[in-house]
């Protein structure tokens, strides 16, 4: 044994010397580690995601000081988490970022300004295309610099072009003549919808009025960004141009033609279901991919009778965080990008087009037609006004052009409450509240001090009563020490943030920007000028309304049909209680399907029976109406309650029933509904509770649509805290929505002494 260990430790020395002199560096002059930083990167698949991958690994490779440690986060999530990393302290170093939201975040503190790096770097604005370079400034400051670019042209299919007896040679290059092309073009079907549509103003890639208000020669904002002109004449009458335009085909019946397009397999260009649209020359790829052997080809815009030959352009740009850990890491990264090799082989690999104009030059684009094309055409491209309420501005817009084309509003009156209403968003961003900046530290201290004291006196409260009792005293406090953790759990990430909620409520509150109290005037804005709070509240009451009866009455029959004594009934139990535990967003995506107007099973059974197709999600009559009907796919949650509910009742007191000559809906309404009471409290309790709540269905399968008829109340809250970033105004409408659950809860239990029975319970 001494042998073995005399053996043992010189071994183990020298693999310990061997491992430092490996690791220790062979010389003085040897490199230092490089400095990670972190790339927030929002292509998250197909080429996109291959290039960003190799540009980073192009970068590691090439570059001895930092390295790049790439996270993927979805586009749809990048924006969202921006802002908490930020105001967290554990922001990326550097980001790809969407152009047109730079300004919005930028307002608000989130980027760095980039104008010292890119003097010091001889970067010049005029070797970028003016688009992407334009797109990147906000107040006279540059936030971002330009990662691509892309622009807007006119797709059409040559074949269906020779079918209709046109020249695939000369495609429409003005409006009117697009009106003209478009009827010949257009095919209507045996059930009276389209089979298919030359062009409609609403589809593609047209940025709501952006396009066609330019082509009019039009401006949105006025040229020091303090003023919406979102009503002036050539927008009107661009508005105006859409909604004829879409009455002449019917917009019910394009939004049947509509609810067909989904995906690349459904593409309405490459499915021949659109013969000409406006795209981006990014959507190249898919048509590449999935229009193998399509005659097609790609022309200008057309362009307003009385206008100018206009078009426009979006992309993504590069972006250093405020608090960012590696910003000189973060700025050698985005000049890497910047390089005209870099630019070369981002636009090559993914069908983009570069924001470097030299890179632009490269055969790649010059030998082909379609790039030529494109690049021609960005010196007729426009970017989106840059503002600080962009998110704002588009929802206005669109809600606009919706109102027009559905018929619903003239085009004046429609651009003239969206410029009213972006002109007050604007006005509350740029001027001073008023209100009194937060001390932070004050209501920090306040909220917990109430949360201490909450749990002192709940504390002090159980000890007393330990305290008094005589047995089970160790088993108490044995009970309440193993409770503890979920009571300080419910204190601290329950109560406080129902607190820090109700603070929020009175600020205006933005996450970066500082808060600053307001009093009232959240509350004041929801009730008195808000326009959207009494629709979003009626389409929530009336989801509850009808949603609620409708499933417990269901539930209950259910319930009643399977606790009878027929064969199989455990089978049709299980198959009537799988759907509850499909997952909601699974779920949306299914019904979205399955009441999709032209291939939907629903309206497919319907005309099998010579019956007219229902626009489910497309009317906004219908809208309100189909999601509650989607609800009653979970009517197995409250099946299982109510069979548990009717095998408690007393078989005795239907005998005794029987004895007195009672009859089925004697004893159903005498003593099934009295004993199973409780469960029907529940049930409606549970299901006002939840319908006030409801949220996924709008969310995925309408976006709030049509007209606003499934805006629900949370949709709303939501859209207002994450998309327009009004905190404070959010945590208001939290509230408000908390005392109303609150008080219809209430109002319940008051009611249900009158209706439920408890056997054995104290008269």
């Amino acid at each position: 044994m001494i042998e073995a260990r005399r053996f043992r430790w010189p071994f183990i020395a020298a693999l310990l010397v061997a491992a430092a002199w490996t690791a220790a560096p062979s010389q003085a002059g040897d490199e230092q580690p490089r400095r990670k930083l972190v790339f927030w990167n929002l292509f998250t698949t197909g080429d996109q995601h291959d290039v960003i991958t190799a540009l980073v690994q192009r970068f590691n490779n090439s570059n001895s000081e930092y390295y790049v440690e790439k996270v993927d986060i979805p586009y749809q999530h990048i924006h969202s988490k921006m802002l908490p990393a930020i105001a967290g302290g554990t922001p990326p170093d550097v980001s790809i970022f969407d152009r047109f939201l730079v300004a919005s975040y930028a307002a608000r503190g989130a980027f760095m300004p980039l104008d010292d790096r890119i003097r010091d770097a001889g970067i010049k604005g005029q070797d970028f295309f003016d688009a992407p370079w334009g797109e990147c400034f906000y107040n006279g400051q540059q936030y971002a610099v330009p990662y691509d670019t892309d622009v807007r042209v006119m797709y059409y299919n040559k074949t269906l072009f020779r079918e209709a007896g046109l020249d695939p040679e000369r495609p429409p290059r003005t409006w009117s003549e697009l009106r003209e092309y478009s009827k010949k073009l257009t095919k209507r079907s045996t059930y009276g919808g389209f089979d298919q549509v030359g062009f409609v103003p609403i589809f593609g890639n047209v940025g709501a009025l952006y396009l066609y208000g330019w082509q009019k020669g039009a401006q949105f904002t006025s040229p020091d960004g303090r003023q919406v002109l979102l009503n002036q004449p050539k927008v009107v009458e661009a508005l105006a141009w859409i909604g004829d335009f879409v009455q002449d085909y019917g917009m019910q019946d394009i939004m049947t033609l509509s609810s067909g397009f989904g995906g690349d397999a459904q593409h309405p260009f490459i499915s021949g279901k659109v013969a000409m649209i406006v795209l981006d020359v990014g959507e190249l790829s898919t048509i590449q991919k999935y229009g193998k052997g399509m005659d097609w080809a790609a022309a200008p815009c057309p362009y307003a009778d009385d206008g100018v030959p206009a078009t426009w352009s979006g992309g993504f740009s590069l972006v250093i965080p405020h608090a960012a850990g590696n910003v000189e890491g973060a700025w050698a990264f985005s000049r890497f990008i910047l390089s005209e090799p870099s630019q070369r082989y981002m636009a090559t690999s993914s069908n983009k087009l570069p924001a470097l104009r030299a890179a632009a030059n490269d055969p790649f684009f010059q030998d082909s037609a379609f790039w030529r094309l494109a690049v021609d055409q960005m010196k007729y491209s426009y970017y989106r006004p840059i503002t600080p309420v962009g998110a704002k501005v588009n929802e206005e817009m669109y809600r606009a052009v919706d109102r027009v084309v559905r018929g619903k509003d003239t085009p004046q009156h429609a651009l003239d409450v969206a410029t009213a209403e972006s002109q007050k968003e604007l006005d509350r961003f740029l001027s001073e509240t008023g209100g009194t900046p937060v001390n932070w530290t004050v209501v920090f201290a306040v909220l917990g001090g109430a949360v201490c004291l909450l749990v002192l006196a709940r504390a002090r409260q159980s000890y007393r009563r330990i305290k008094a009792l005589s047995l089970q005293r160790h088993e108490a406090l044995a009970g309440y020490c193993f409770a503890a953790p979920a009571i300080l759990g419910l204190a601290l990430f329950t109560l406080g943030p129902i607190l820090a909620a109700l603070t929020y409520s009175f600020m205006h509150y933005e996450i970066l920007t500082p808060g600053e109290w307001v009093g009232a005037d959240n509350y004041k804005r929801l009730f008195t000028s808000d326009r959207f709070f009494l629709t979003a509240l009626w389409n929530t009451l009336y989801f509850t309304a009808l949603s609620v009866p409708v499933s417990i009455t269901l539930s209950l029959g259910l319930a009643l049909l399977l606790n009878m004594n027929i064969g199989g009934r455990a089978l049709y139990r299980t198959c009537f209680y799988v759907p509850t535990v499909v997952p909601a967003v699974a779920g949306s995506l299914l019904w979205a399907w399955l009441f999709n107007p032209q291939y939907g099973v629903i309206n497919v059974v319907l005309r099998n029976l010579h019956l007219p197709a229902i626009p489910w999600l497309t009317s906004e009559y219908c809208s309100k109406p189909a999601l509650i009907i989607m609800g009653l796919w979970g009517i197995g949650g409250g099946m299982i309650i109510f069979l548990a509910a009717l095998q408690g009742v007393p078989r005795q007191l239907y005998e005794a029933a029987e004895i007195d000559g009672a009859g089925a809906w004697t004893k159903f309404r005498h003593v099934t509904v009295p004993m199973i009471s409780p469960a029907m409290f529940f049930m409606l309790v549970m299901g006002v509770i939840g319908s006030l709540q409801v949220f996924t269905q709008a969310y995925l399968m309408t976006a709030g649509g049509p007209g606003d008829s499934t805006l629900f109340y949370v949709l709303y809250l939501f859209r207002e805290a994450f998309q327009n970033l009004h905190m404070g105004y959010a945590a208001a409408m939290a509230w408000v929505l908390f005392l109303m659950i609150l008080v219809v809860t209430g109002v319940q239990f008051v009611v249900a002494k009158r209706w439920v029975y408890y056997e054995g319970a104290r008269q």
